[in-house]
C-alpha cells in the first residue's frame, strides 16, 4: 500500500497466494489473486482496478518433474507504486518439463535437463502475441567445474503490442533464436571464474547478436571476496520505438528505427562476511551504451515497417551510468533483516557515437553526483510459531 499526502496518487495491491500439495508431496496446486487499486484523478473509473491470475498444476517430486500454468494479466493491473511492472493485458499458457540426475556416474555429479514453451494472447482481444520454446540444461562434473547451456527461439512471427507505444498498433517481429552457454570452475578454490557467450540470430540479413561476459574471483582469507565483471554485447540491426507524429486526420503513429547497439558494463564488488550473520558490500560499477541509428520507419496497423525516408532527426545515443553502492546488513532473527544502503551515482550522455569508451568514462566521473541514503526493516512472522504458543 502506497500513500500519498493531499490529492497525491494513492495505489494498494492485495493479493491471496495458495500453495497445496498431497500427503506425499508429489504433485502441487500453486497460485495467485492480486488486485490492483489506483486512485488518481486523471484515471478513468475504469482505469483504477486490475487483476492478474495465476494457476500452476505441477509434479514437484522425483527425477521427472514438470508443470502447466495459466497466467491473465487484466488491462488496466497496475503494482507499479511498488514494484517495476513491464508488461500487462495478457493471457500465458506455458508448460515446463525438467529432469534431475543427483547421482554421481561417470565423469559428473549431477545434472539437470530442461524444456518448455508457451504462448501469448492479448487479454482484452484475444490477439496472437507470441509464441516461444526454450531448453537447455546444466552439468556439474567430477572436478566441480559446470556447464550450463540456454537455447531459446520465438520461432514465428511474434505481435509487440508494447513497443510502438500507441494503442491500436502492434509491430510483427521477425522469429529469431538464442544460444549461450556457460562455464564456471570450482568457487571452492580461492581463485574462480565464469564464462558466459551469448549469440542470436533472425532471418534478416546482417542481424546477429553477440555478448561475451567474464567473472573472476578471488577470496581474500575466509570472509571476503573480491569480484570483477566485464560484459561487452552488440546488437546489429535493432529495431524499436523511437517517436511519434500526428497524420492529417489528427491521430498519432509511431516511428521505428533500426539501429546497431552496443554496451561495455564494467562491475568491481567487494564482500566481506563480519559475523555469521552480518556482512557488509561496496559495489563500483560503469555502464556505457551506444545507439546509432540507420534508418527509419512507418508502422502499419497490420504491424509491417514502411521506409520513412524523410525522418531525418537524429537520435543516436551515448549514454553513461557509474554508480558505487555500500550495503550493511544483519539478520537480527530469522527472515528478518536490517538493512542500511547508500548509493552515489552520476551519469553523461549526448548524441556522439564517436566518442571512444576511455574518453566517456573521463566524462562521466566529472559529474556532480547524487547521494541516497535508505534503511530497511525487515520482520518475519511465524504464524506457525505464534499458533504453537497459544
Amino acid at each position: 500500500n502506497v500513500r500519498r499526502a493531499g490529492k497525491a496518487r494513492d495505489a494498494n495491491v492485495s493479493a491471496v497466494v495458495f500453495d497445496l500439495k498431497n500427503k506425499t508431496t508429489t504433485y502441487a496446486v500453486r497460485g495467485n489473486l492480486n488486485y490492483s487499486f489506483i486512485r488518481d484523478t486523471s484515471y478513468t473509473a475504469q482505469q483504477q482496478y486490475g487483476y492478474n491470475a495465476r494457476l500452476i498444476l505441477a509434479k514437484i517430486s522425483g527425477k521427472f518433474r514438470g508443470n502447466i500454468s495459466n497466467e491473465i494479466k487484466s488491462s488496466f493491473y497496475n503494482q507499479n507504486d511498488m514494484g517495476i511492472q513491464n508488461e500487462r493485458d495478457y493471457i500465458n499458457t506455458q508448460l515446463n518439463l525438467n529432469w534431475n540426475e543427483y547421482q554421481p556416474h561417470h565423469f559428473y555429479n549431477n545434472y539437470f535437463l530442461y524444456l518448455g514453451g508457451s504462448q501469448r494472447e492479448k487479454f482484452s482481444t484475444g490477439q496472437y502475441m507470441s509464441s516461444e520454446v526454450y531448453a537447455g540444461g546444466n552439468v556439474t562434473f567430477k572436478n566441480f567445474w559446470n556447464l550450463d547451456l540456454s537455447l531459446y527461439s520465438q520461432p514465428i512471427t511474434f505481435n509487440d503490442f508494447y513497443e510502438p507505444r500507441i494503442d491500436g498498433y502492434y509491430f510483427a517481429h521477425f522469429p529469431y533464436w538464442f544460444a549461450s552457454p556457460t562455464l564456471r570452475s570450482d568457487d571452492r578454490k580461492r581463485i574462480y571464474f565464469s564464462l558466459n557467450v551469448e549469440f542470436a540470430e533472425s532471418p534478416m540479413p546482417k542481424d546477429p547478436y553477440y555478448g561475451v561476459s567474464f567473472n573472476p574471483n578471488f577470496k581474500v582469507g575466509t570472509k571476503s571476496t573480491i569480484s570483477y565483471t566485464i560484459r561487452l554485447a552488440s546488437d546489429h540491426r535493432n529495431f524499436g520505438y523511437v517517436d511519434r507524429y500526428t497524420k492529417s486526420e489528427g491521430s498519432e503513429a509511431p516511428i521505428i528505427g533500426r539501429r546497431n547497439v552496443r554496451s561495455i558494463v564494467n562491475t568491481l564488488e567487494y564482500e566481506l562476511n563480519l559475523t555469521r550473520v552480518m556482512n557488509i558490500s561496496l559495489i563500483g560499477r560503469h555502464y556505457w551504451n551506444q545507439v546509432a541509428y540507420d534508418a527509419f520507419y512507418d508502422l502499419s496497423k497490420q504491424g509491417h515497417l514502411i521506409a520513412n525516408t524523410n525522418w531525418i532527426n537524429s537520435y543516436d545515443e551515448n549514454y553513461n551510468l557509474w554508480n558505487i553502492d555500500f550495503n550493511y546488513i544483519w539478520r537480527f532473527a530469522p527472515g528478518s533483516d536490517l538493512i542500511f544502503t547508500w548509493k552515489n551515482f552520476r551519469s553523461y550522455g549526448n548524441s556522439d557515437k564517436n566518442i571512444l569508451y576511455l574518453s566517456n568514462l573521463k566524462r562521466t566521473l566529472i559529474e556532480v553526483p547524487t547521494n541516497t541514503v535508505a534503511l530497511k526493516l525487515i520482520y518475519y512472522i511465524d504464524y506457525q510459531k505464534m499458533k504453537r504458543h497459544k
